[in-house]
């Protein structure tokens, strides 16, 4: 049997954040019917209110939050899902690589994700421009069966 592998902290915070933000939608949705159809004004405009400080939340959530992940992994998972220490190995030897111009350097990086793909196929579907803009040869790997 095997056991299911229980989140880190900050990935349970990133999930609760995400969580609140889906229920204030879901208030600001549901206040908005009720004013409409009781005709309520003061409700339509907590509606209005809450909408807008929904959609900075989403901002602030997309930029710190990974929303973006979150809702195409709500609320089960994805197999696309990594593990934060890969994830976080793989978008450093992006940044690495853009901010880096010395060519040694850069190769190796360049050998570090080439590796990290062979090992890791799924890296393709997940960051595929982002791979590819570091090596393009890359883009043509098939997962091996």
């Amino acid at each position: 049997m095997q056991h299911r592998q229980l989140n880190e902290p900050a990935e349970i915070r990133r999930r609760l954040f995400f969580i609140l933000y889906l229920a204030c939608w879901i208030a600001a949705i549901l206040l908005f019917v009720i004013g409409i159809a009781r005709g309520h004004l003061f409700y339509i405009a907590y509606a209005l209110v809450l909408g807008g400080g929904c959609l900075m939340f989403k901002k602030m959530g997309e930029h710190s939050l990974q929303f973006k992940r979150l809702a195409r992994s709500f609320p089960y998972g994805d197999a696309h899902d990594l593990p934060a220490p890969l994830r976080t190995q793989v978008e450093n030897i992006f940044r690495a690589f853009h901010e880096n111009q010395d060519w040694q350097q850069r190769l190796e990086l360049r050998r570090k994700l080439t590796s990290l793909v062979k090992e890791k196929p799924e890296l393709m579907e997940i960051y595929p421009k982002e791979i590819s803009a570091i090596n393009p040869k890359l883009t043509s790997y098939i997962r091996p069966v």
